[in-house]
């Protein structure tokens, strides 16, 4: 009998070849923020997870909280496929998340609950930066989730202003 995640996995292979070489597919096991999650693969492997291309709220942040549970109740405890490139400074896996034919990151960024990381989109497959940027833009034209407060400050931003207060 054929095993259906197998052939997932081969339609996925030709949907994205850029990705094909580093896949992991497992099950999400833990939510920790709107970018971050943890995943077990088959052998009981653990991964933490990055979602490659985008930077979701802080939890002490505006929408934080929101991120996280609508990545949660998408993703928690669902088989999905990271398409992978390489890790982060934290050991992380940078990923693309794909739950059956859905784009997990390009979600986030539709929902208004995660920015298109443009700082980092030399990690991303080229083909996903317009697109990734179309969506961020088209969330903040229709003032959708953290758009709709015009003085929320980046993650990135928030981050490195904690730092300053909290050398």
């Amino acid at each position: 009998m054929i095993n259906i995640y197998r052939i997932l996995l081969l339609l996925f292979l030709c949907i994205a070849p850029a990705y094909a070489a580093a896949d992991i597919i497992g099950v999400v096991k833990k939510v920790v923020d709107g970018d971050t999650i943890h995943l077990t693969d088959d052998n009981g492997k653990l991964y933490k997870v990055r979602l490659l291309g985008i930077d979701a709220p802080e939890m002490d942040q505006s929408f934080g909280i929101e991120s996280r549970e609508t990545l949660k109740n998408l993703i928690e405890g669902k088989r999905v496929i990271i398409g992978t490139r390489k890790k982060d400074r934290y050991k992380r896996i940078l990923g693309k998340i794909f739950l059956e034919d859905m784009d997990v990151n390009l979600t986030m960024i539709s929902k208004g609950l995660a920015w298109h990381y443009k700082l980092y989109k030399r990690d991303q497959v080229k083909r996903d930066i317009p697109i990734y940027s179309e969506a961020e833009q088209i969330a903040k034209d229709n003032q959708i989730g953290l758009w709709s407060d015009t003085a929320f400050i980046p993650p990135w931003e928030w981050r490195q202003n904690k730092r300053r207060k909290n050398p």
